[in-house]
């Protein structure tokens, strides 16, 4: 069992003609560090 203080799914980001993430996961457990 993963213990996830953060989990975001389906990520979408996108300026005036450009798409600069999609579909994107993000999972961050307890004790891990991303910078």
């Amino acid at each position: 069992m993963s213990d996830y203080i953060l989990k975001l799914q389906g990520i979408k980001k996108s300026f005036p003609g450009v798409l600069a993430l999609d579909g994107v996961d993000f999972d961050l457990c307890s004790g891990e560090v991303h910078a």
